[in-house]
């Protein structure tokens, strides 16, 4: 039975992809245990970014999050460079084998790693980055792919997260923190901006019998929620400044679900059903929301959806023989691109225009 078109450019990239890599990995990997194959081996930063978490030697639970080249501690320093973080560990059930990581930081705050199996959509790393540009006044966290490499030794390809942070007031900040709030239909688990469930602003605004109002999303947030965001468990940031209004923060993942995964307890639940209203639902038509964009940017897009899916398809490969498991059949990467697929972004090889 023929392939359909959905599918033929997905696996003409994955050939490809595992092509290039058999000639290079032969010789870097070779046989042996994970360790043997996986120390010290190097991504091509012409694919996707490479990350580096060196644990601290004397502090368990310390660690930093830094490129390759800061990752070796030279003779000429005395300590490792980058900044010393916070780190929790946690299994994740959707990969097995391997561990989801929440960085904290004063300054640099909350970073989220989890492996690429966890994530439903594998295109909206790219879409949530490219709509976040266009609403730069939104606190959106930042969503992208890393190659991610723990002491030095390959882990896999994982989703990386930085929730919205607040500046000290070193940092040009007024030192207010303002929470994420984790909302379902019966109510809302709360958090502040540096992973902790202090009361903070919506405990005191109950408190004084008020109870904040969701702001209305641009239209391009609107879009990231229903593609990339998780349906049951929504995202949003009470503001610090304006306490009485709550803007919506698509997040690919049950952000109560991942504190209590990494924090080892619960974040404080707030019981109220006027939360509901908040909840991005279908709308009545069956329309899904679209997003506002210009033909012009929908042509950016288009063009680094090119790029971004060879790119994409070389870290799955890469991931999968490091971690000696079959990679994703071309079949199951098309279901893991919906988000792709319902913008019209092209799975199948573009065609050549003719000659005049």
């Amino acid at each position: 039975m023929a392939q359909p078109d959905s599918q033929r450019w997905t696996s003409v990239i994955f050939a490809v992809a595992s092509l290039a890599l058999a000639v290079g990995l032969v010789v870097a990997l070779g046989g042996g245990s994970l360790h043997a194959r996986a120390g010290n081996l190097r991504v091509s930063a012409s694919t996707v970014p490479a990350l580096y978490v060196m644990h601290h030697k004397t502090e368990p639970g310390r660690a930093y999050l830094v490129s390759r080249r800061a990752s070796t501690v030279r003779r000429s320093r005395q300590s490792q460079p980058g900044k010393k973080r916070q780190l929790l560990s946690f299994d994740v059930p959707e990969a097995p084998g391997q561990l989801g990581y929440v960085a904290l930081h004063k300054r640099h705050g909350v970073t989220v790693l989890l492996p690429i199996a966890a994530v439903p959509d594998w295109s909206c790393p790219l879409l949530h980055s490219f709509g976040a540009a266009k609403v730069p006044s939104w606190p959106l966290a930042r969503v992208e792919l890393r190659q991610l490499h723990v002491n030095r030794v390959y882990a896999g390809l994982y989703l990386f997260v930085e929730l919205p942070h607040d500046r000290t007031t070193a940092q040009g900040g007024d030192g207010t923190l303002r929470q994420i709030l984790a909302v379902t239909a019966k109510g809302a688990s709360r958090m502040s901006t540096r992973f902790d469930d202090g009361m903070g602003t919506l405990i005191g605004r109950v408190i004084l019998g008020k109870f904040p109002l969701r702001q209305r999303p641009p239209q391009t947030v609107r879009y990231l929620q229903h593609a990339c965001g998780h349906p049951a468990t929504q995202a949003f940031v009470l503001d610090g400044k304006a306490p009485w209004l709550a803007r919506r923060s698509p997040l690919p993942f049950d952000l109560a679900e991942l504190y209590a995964r990494a924090q080892g307890t619960p974040a404080a639940f707030v019981a109220d059903t006027r939360f509901a209203r908040w909840l991005q639902r279908p709308d009545p038509d069956g329309e899904a929301p679209r997003p506002a964009w210009t033909p012009r940017a929908r042509a950016q897009l288009a063009a680094l959806w090119q790029s971004y899916l060879p790119a994409l398809a070389h870290a799955l490969v890469l991931d999968a023989k490091v971690r000696d498991v079959p990679p994703p059949s071309a079949a199951d990467v098309a279901k893991r691109l919906g988000a792709a697929t319902a913008l019209g972004l092209p799975l199948t090889e573009p065609k050549a225009e003719a000659a005049p």
